[in-house]
């Protein structure tokens, strides 16, 4: 597999408008990154992350990307419908993706204790479980760079760990950036860290 970056920032600086939040600057990520974001809390990691998406421009700098990036995001408050089952959100999804319903997706369902609630209207979901439909459902076109905005948030521990385990083998072709508290759970497939400063700090 090539070490070649297939995205980069170069003099990075993230905000709203000319409003400047955070400082980043340069980072290189390859095929096989898993990558944690950190910073303090009011930091801007959130921001960097819609950023690094292209959801909002850079204040300065840019973030460089190969042809070659596919992209998916799941936020810290999942996009799903609640009026419909996890199940019609689902196949909503991938009539609209004009996919097929990956492999995996049976199997990361029952590890993630997640088979119960396929279902079940979304809008009675706990956190917990919410989250873990929208990590499910983040993969679903087999995206080569996924980004994770506190993906763990209100997960059951071994669930928790089922995430994890299923990240650290999917990285093997994809680059994965991520934000959590609960950071040190991850720390045996962590191989790369973006911290965020401030713009006051530095």
């Amino acid at each position: 597999m090539s070490n070649e970056s297939i995205i980069q920032s170069k003099n990075l600086i993230v905000g709203y408008g000319e409003t400047e939040i955070s400082k980043i600057l340069d980072f290189h990520l390859t095929i096989g990154d898993i990558v944690y974001v950190s910073g303090e809390n009011g930091s801007g990691k959130s921001t960097f992350l819609k950023t690094f998406l292209s959801l909002i421009p850079p204040v300065t700098g840019k973030i460089i990307y190969s042809e070659l990036v596919k992209k998916a995001y799941l936020p810290d408050n999942p996009y799903t419908y609640d009026v419909l089952t996890g199940r019609e959100n689902l196949n909503f999804l991938l009539t609209l993706m004009n996919t097929q319903k990956p492999s995996y997706l049976d199997d990361l369902s029952k590890k993630l204790k997640f088979d119960q609630f396929w279902d079940v209207p979304v809008a009675k979901y706990s956190l917990g479980t919410k989250k873990k439909l929208g990590f499910i459902l983040t993969f679903l076109n087999s995206p080569n760079v996924v980004v994770l905005d506190e993906p763990d948030n209100g997960v059951d521990v071994g669930s928790k760990l089922e995430m994890i385990n299923f990240i650290s083998s999917y990285s093997k072709n994809s680059i994965i950036i991520f934000t959590s508290h609960n950071v040190a759970q991850w720390s045996d497939v962590i191989s790369k860290e973006i911290k965020i400063f401030h713009k006051t700090v530095g």
